[in-house]
């Protein structure tokens, strides 16, 4: 596994904060990841997928970091029932918004149902790094 040192942390996350992880790697597959936890030796990593919704303080990560991507992005639908990814971005199973208008209006530059409701509701999910 390939590894970077003192990488930025801000660029990887969304709120766009945070310093340096130690070390960092992008392992795509399990395989890979499996890997970079063998070169690791059992001491503890931070794992980052899509990085949205992580708050990573201005001293960074001193513990490597793997950022998963490639097949951790993965999504399955089967009816009510989601498994996703950790690297999947969850706008891929967004409802889709009613297609008829609400029966109360909303007054002007309310959002409504057609609005992006997601991404207003993705503060609520979340965990700390560093």
């Amino acid at each position: 596994m390939r590894w970077a040192r003192d990488v930025p942390l801000a660029p990887i996350v969304r709120y766009r904060i945070g310093g340096l992880a130690a070390r960092l790697a992008r392992p795509r597959s399990v395989r890979a990841l499996a890997a970079a936890l063998g070169e690791i030796g059992g001491r503890g990593c931070r794992v980052l997928g899509t990085g949205a919704n992580i708050l990573v303080g201005d001293a960074g990560s001193p513990e490597p970091v793997l950022v998963l991507d490639g097949e951790f992005g993965s999504l399955r639908v089967d009816g009510d029932a989601i498994e996703a990814g950790a690297a999947e971005t969850l706008f891929d199973v967004r409802p889709e918004p009613p297609q008829d208008p609400p029966q109360d209006p909303l007054p002007d530059g309310a959002p409504g149902p057609e609005d992006d409701w997601f991404a207003a509701a993705q503060g609520d999910i979340g965990a700390d790094i560093g």
